[in-house]
C-alpha cells in the first residue's frame, strides 16, 4: 500500500513537469529611440516601446492522429507612456492533424496576417505610429485581434495551396485590449494562399469586415529568391478606399539586412494609419548577437490630412531601434 501511494505521489507530482516540459516562455524585447519632426512644426525625441511581447505556448501528445496546441501572449510596456505593465493581445488554442488545423479563441485574422508578412517593418517605428502596421497598410484590418473566433486552415493541397475561413462571433462588448469591435456583425474571413518555390500569392476576403461598413478584399504576391525579397498588398474596401503598400529586402549576410518600403492611401478615414497620402521607409537591421538585433530606420508620411489630434499627419521619423528575443 505505501508503495502504491509513493507511487501516485510521484506520478502526480511528474505529470505537471511533464506538461510544463511541452511548453515554451518566448518573447520580444522592443524599443526605440525616435527623433519626429512634422508639418506642423513639432519636434521630439524619446524613447518608445514597439510593441514589447511576452508569451507561453506548447503542443501536447498526438492522440489519435491529433495534436492539441495554444498560445497565450501578452504586451509588455517598456516605456514611461500612459497604459498598464501588461496587455492582452491574443489567447487561442485548437487541434491540428492531416485535416489541417482549427483554433478558437482570440487572434489575428488570415486577412492581417497576409499583410503582415509583406511588411519588413512591423513593430517598429515607421509610419504614422510607433507599432503595428507600416502606412500602406489599413488600420483596424492589419492590427490588432478579433475576438470569439473559430478558424480552419487546410492542408497543402498538391503542395502548393492552403485554403483557410474563420468567423468571430460578436458578442457586442466593446473589444478592449487592442481587440476589434465588429459592431454586433459576425465577420467571416475567406481565403486561399499558394506559396511554392519563393513564390508566395494570397487572396483574402472579409465580409462584414470591422470599421468598414461592407467587406474587404487584399491581395498579396511575394518573391524571394538569392537574398532579395519583394512583396506588395493592395487592399480594396466597400468604402472606397484603397491601401497599397510595396517592399523590398536584401539580406546581404546572415547578420545585415536593408528593406525599404512605399505605401499609399485613398479615400480612407485619414486616421491614424488610414492617413491619406503616400510614404517611403528605409532601413537596415544589424545582428549584433544570436538574439539580439539593432536597426536605423528613416520614415516619411506625406500626407494631406490631419489624424490624431490638432498635429499634421506628416511625420518625418528617424528611429533606432533594438530587438531581443527569447
Amino acid at each position: 500500500m505505501k508503495k502504491l501511494i509513493l507511487a501516485a505521489t510521484v506520478a502526480a507530482v511528474l505529470a505537471p513537469a511533464a506538461v510544463i516540459a511541452d511548453s515554451k516562455v518566448y518573447g520580444n524585447f522592443r524599443g526605440s529611440v525616435v527623433s519626429t519632426d512634422t508639418a506642423a512644426g513639432s519636434s521630439q525625441t524619446q524613447f518608445v516601446n514597439n510593441a514589447s511581447r511576452v508569451g507561453v505556448k506548447g503542443e501536447y501528445g498526438t492522440e489519435g492522429g491529433l495534436t492539441g496546441f495554444y498560445n497565450l501572449q501578452l504586451g509588455a510596456k517598456n516605456d514611461t507612456n500612459g497604459g498598464s505593465g501588461t496587455t492582452q493581445r491574443f489567447f487561442f488554442a485548437g487541434v491540428k492533424g492531416g485535416f489541417g488545423k482549427v483554433m478558437v479563441g482570440r487572434f489575428s485574422s488570415p486577412y492581417k496576417m497576409a499583410g503582415l508578412k509583406t511588411d519588413p517593418f512591423y513593430d517598429t517605428s515607421a509610419g504614422p505610429l510607433n507599432s503595428g502596421s507600416n502606412h500602406g497598410y489599413s488600420n483596424n484590418l492589419t492590427n490588432g485581434w478579433l475576438n470569439n473566433g473559430v478558424a480552419y486552415l487546410s492542408p497543402k493541397i498538391m503542395g502548393a495551396v492552403t485554403v483557410n475561413a474563420a468567423v468571430f462571433l460578436d458578442d457586442e462588448d466593446n473589444a478592449p485590449n487592442g481587440g476589434l469591435n465588429t459592431g454586433g456583425e459576425d465577420p467571416l474571413n475567406i481565403g486561399i494562399t499558394y506559396s511554392a518555390g519563393g513564390i508566395t500569392a494570397s487572396v483574402q476576403h472579409f465580409m462584414d469586415a470591422d470599421g468598414v461598413d461592407g467587406d474587404a478584399t487584399r491581395v498579396t504576391a511575394a518573391y524571394k529568391a538569392n537574398g532579395f525579397g519583394l512583396a506588395v498588398s493592395y487592399e480594396d474596401h466597400d468604402t472606397d478606399a484603397e491601401f497599397i503598400a510595396v517592399s523590398g529586402t536584401y539580406q546581404m549576410s546572415d547578420n545585415t539586412k536593408f528593406a525599404a518600403a512605399y505605401g499609399d492611401v485613398s479615400d480612407a478615414s485619414g486616421l491614424n494609419r488610414d492617413t491619406n497620402g503616400e510614404s517611403i521607409t528605409l532601413g537596415v537591421y544589424q545582428k549584433i548577437a544570436p538574439k539580439t538585433t539593432l536597426s536605423l530606420i528613416y520614415s516619411d508620411v506625406d500626407a494631406n490630412t490631419d489624424f490624431v489630434g490638432d498635429t499634421s499627419s506628416d511625420r518625418e521619423t528617424i528611429a533606432l531601434g533594438i530587438i531581443q528575443t527569447f
